[in-house]
């Protein structure tokens, strides 16, 4: 199998273990997910199978919306559920009051990781670090949070928030923030992935369903191939003598394009872009290869072998 499945990652499981679970239910080793997800953590955990796991770094790119519970009055050393709590007042603010400071969480913003996280400080996981009590200093980094708002509060107080964000963005640090802004603490008693990329709710599966779709030999149909999968990045049109050229790590002409690329040409000529050179026939498409756009060629970076075999219509 190549390609990408959206798993529904149920809460308790960590990215790991779902991935372990696709491979025993595939019968496959190939097989890695984009975006970690926390064990307490629910939602669209994306998997790519067989030649789809060479653009995993590129789906990580998309953005993601998630559905933040966040309790206020106490703050826990995780930023989440699991934690232990460290500090305690019990404030809840008033929904007006967040309101009010969520235009300055949006954007780009800088943030602080919360310690307990697999971000490596001297080649060691931060996490770990914390767990045997030596806590590092976490580096601030930049962000990009396209839509912070908050959706109700729920029967126990907690607010829910909705964030869509990109590349690295922690939510359990977003909650932190803001109740420290707001003179209160926080931490995350839920959090669900809904969307990643082209990834929703709408296409999704459980480990169940792909368990059963695999005993009815119907994996294909639930099967997301690499072109569109990868919904964020420019796409190149190929003819199939191109496609082979590539293919085998050889350069194509950028003149030599089909003439509907050229609206685009110009915008990957202009830096370091990567797209996706993609190859047709009819209705049919099939991904060829990442490419790159240098000296007036188009220059392959990660190679997808997949034989360029159509079927007749």
């Amino acid at each position: 199998f190549n390609g990408f499945i959206a798993i529904d990652k149920p809460i308790g499981a960590s990215s790991a273990k779902i991935v372990y679970a696709m491979r025993k239910i595939l019968q496959m080793r190939k097989i890695g997910h984009a975006g970690t997800l926390d064990p307490f953590a629910t939602g669209i955990l994306p998997l790519a199978m067989g030649e789809a796991t060479k653009a995993i770094g590129y789906l990580q790119d998309a953005s993601k919306t998630y559905q933040l519970t966040i309790a206020f009055g106490q703050a826990t050393n995780t930023d989440d559920c699991e934690g232990e709590v460290i500090h305690s007042n019990g404030h809840i603010p008033a929904l007006s009051d967040i309101e009010a400071i969520l235009p300055e969480f949006c954007g780009m913003i800088t943030q602080i990781p919360p310690a307990f996280s697999a971000i490596k400080i001297n080649g060691k996981r931060a996490y770990k670090l914390a767990r045997a009590g030596n806590a590092p200093t976490m580096p601030e980094r930049t962000i990009q949070i396209d839509n912070i708002a908050v959706q109700g509060q729920d029967e126990n107080g907690n607010i829910l928030l909705e964030v869509t964000s990109g590349k690295g963005a922690y939510m359990r640090a977003i909650a932190r923030d803001i109740a420290t802004r707001l003179g209160t603490y926080a931490h995350l008693s839920a959090l669900r992935r809904t969307q990643y990329g082209g990834f929703t709710e709408k296409n999704v599966f459980s480990l169940e369903n792909v368990e059963k779709m695999m005993h009815q030999n119907k994996i294909q149909a639930i099967l997301q191939p690499i072109h569109t999968a990868l919904n964020g990045i420019l796409v190149l049109y190929v003819t199939a003598e191109q496609a082979n050229l590539l293919q085998s790590g050889q350069f194509v002409a950028t003149q030599s394009l089909f003439s509907e690329n050229r609206a685009i040409i110009d915008e990957i000529s202009l830096s370091d872009v990567a797209s996706l050179a993609v190859v047709r026939k009819n209705s049919q498409e099939q991904a060829v290869a990442i490419v790159t756009h240098r000296d007036g060629l188009i220059v392959p970076k990660r190679v997808f072998n997949f034989d360029i075999d159509f079927n007749e219509e």
